[in-house]
């Protein structure tokens, strides 16, 4: 007795008003209209500490660090093309030294702003005296063989450099692609794949869109009238579940006179009745526009951001919306054709009794809820197909392209990481400077016979150091100058400083006002530290550094 009573429903003995039934879905539809609205999110490059971090543009940012590292690479450049930077003739344009033979691979990679760049930067570490905070820094100019030791690291970093920018640029292009295609499924969500391949390429990810579609553009068929195209769509260009716009309109708009109420009372704009097939397609583009400032209303921009969870979010919504708002107007369904599953697809406001299966037409008299009637959409037909509702299915593909462009942007930022240790590495090097040279010289063990060498003349230092031999004079004994020796240290002998066998040659060597060699005695493990002879000046600064 209870079970039936409970499968019994009041007899509705007049007819129900129909005045914003369809609220909640309205108020979905403007989620999804806030959100498919706004710019395609950018993406910043991230620098600094946590507590104050900084964005960036990612290209300008991978352009300002190899810009530094040419910058570096300036401070080694040889003398011929040293000779190339100052000239002001037309032999020093960029379109004259770009092709040059010889001096390929140094502009060629070079845009003409980046030269002109260039050859600023090098009067800067050459000549400026205005600001000298970068000379100061590297202890410039460098001298020649300061340069020799750095010259091939850096060209190497450098060019590597310049790599890094260009695959950074193919990043930051894939970047704009997938943003401009995640722009376009949000158009094709909105208001059809028809509308949306008419934009063309340049949908403009980086604005909101507010822009509509005029009334030849509209998704809605002008072959028929409200009923006919929304009650129960199957995928037919022009029917319902095509777009969010114009399901907005079935929701909101009636075929049957006054029947306009569904989505607010009072309804939002003329909401004009759309009950024959002429001219309808104009009607509910004018409809739409009225919708689309109402949900700057019911949801204020900036309520939602564009993200895939929040896409994700309002898809879920709107599926368990589904079969939600219904009315019971006699008692309840007691056959397979009145039955409550027949509404598990329907979007909107409908009744149903056991007399009739739930058909979203709108019902008359105008402004009620009838049998079997109702503002509504009947998905069924769509979602028994794989491609389900298309509207929802490029909602989820602009999902899967924000998703997309993240995947691509940390790509962007671990490039930009790359770039940024190859300027640390030029940075390192040039700090330490002459040092570079001498740390990564080969060396080479003393063999059994050296040290034999050196022994048979224990007892005569004469003899000894004639030999280039070490005498201690205290153990009276004779041995090998080293442990090791420098083979890159003996390889040089014959050249820079130790090439000068006169005094007034070794201080005449200068680079600017720098003296590179001094005749003094060795110091710091030098050889022959009791004899005067040439020596490198900025090696024994260096060591005294240490």
């Amino acid at each position: 007795m209870l079970l039936e009573l409970a499968l019994t429903f009041v007899v509705v003995t007049a007819a129900v008003d129909a005045a914003g039934e369809n609220v909640r879905e309205f108020r979905s539809i403007c989620v999804f209209y806030q959100l498919l609205t706004q710019s395609i999110p950018e993406h910043k490059a991230v620098s600094g500490g946590a507590a104050n971090p900084t964005q960036e543009d990612p290209a300008a940012k991978v352009g300002e660090i190899v810009r530094h590292i040419i910058k570096l690479n300036l401070t080694t450049v040889q003398s011929e093309i040293a000779a190339i930077l100052p000239d002001n003739t037309p032999e020093g344009t960029h379109e004259k030294v770009k092709d040059n033979a010889a001096k390929k691979g140094y502009f060629d990679r070079l845009e003409k702003a980046e030269f002109e760049t260039m050859k600023a930067d090098f009067k800067e570490i050459a000549t400026e005296e205005t600001n000298k905070e970068f000379r100061t820094k590297y202890d410039l100019p460098l001298n020649q063989e300061q340069k020799s030791s750095l010259q091939k690291a850096f060209s190497h970093l450098t060019k590597r450099a310049l790599d890094i920018r260009g695959e950074h640029k193919n990043i930051m292009d894939r970047l704009e692609n997938v943003r401009k295609e995640a722009r376009k499924h949000a158009l094709t969500a909105l208001y059809g794949a028809e509308y949306a391949d008419s934009i063309g390429g340049d949908n403009k990810p980086s604005q909101p869109w507010e822009d509509f579609p005029d009334k030849t553009k509209f998704p809605w068929a002008d072959t028929a009238g409200r009923d006919t195209i929304c009650k129960k769509p199957d995928g037919s260009t022009g029917h319902a579940g095509q777009a969010l716009a114009q399901d907005a309109v079935c929701l909101c708009v009636g075929a049957q006179p006054s029947s306009n109420i569904y989505c607010k009372d009072p309804t939002p704009g003329a909401n004009t009745q759309i009950g024959v097939a002429a001219g309808g397609q104009e009607k509910a583009a004018a409809n739409w526009k009225d919708y689309a400032k109402e949900c700057d209303t019911v949801v204020p921009p900036g309520t939602v951001q564009l993200t895939p969870t929040a896409l994700q979010e309002a898809i879920s919504a709107f599926y368990n919306q589904l079969g939600k708002n219904a009315v019971a107007t006699g008692s309840a369904p007691n056959s397979a054709t009145g039955s409550l599953h027949k509404g598990s697809a329907i979007f909107g406001y409908y009744a149903y009794d056991t007399a009739a299966n739930p058909e979203c037409a709108t019902p008359s008299p105008a402004s009620t809820a009838a049998q079997g009637k109702g503002a509504c959409i009947d998905y069924v037909s769509l979602l028994a197909k794989k491609a389900g509702i298309p509207w929802v299915t490029a909602v989820r593909a602009v999902s899967d392209k924000l998703l997309g462009a993240d995947k691509i942007a940390r790509e962007s930022q671990m490039t930009i990481a790359k770039a940024q240790q190859l300027q640390n590495q030029m940075e390192a090097l040039l700090l330490m400077g002459f040092l570079q040279k001498s740390a990564g010289a080969a060396t080479t063990p003393v063999t059994v016979d050296e040290q034999n060498k050196c022994a048979k003349f224990n007892g005569n230092e004469t003899t000894c150091t004639n030999n280039d031999c070490s005498y201690d004079k205290t153990k009276k004994e004779c041995k090998h100058k080293s442990g090791t020796e420098n083979t890159a240290a003996g390889a040089a002998a014959t050249t820079g400083c130790a090439g000068h066998k006169d005094k007034t040659a070794c201080e005449n060597d200068k680079t600017g006002d720098k003296q590179n060699c001094a005749f003094i005695k060795g110091k710091h493990g030098q050889d022959d530290k009791e004899k005067e002879k040439c020596r490198n000046v900025i090696c024994l600064l260096n060591k005294n550094k240490i």
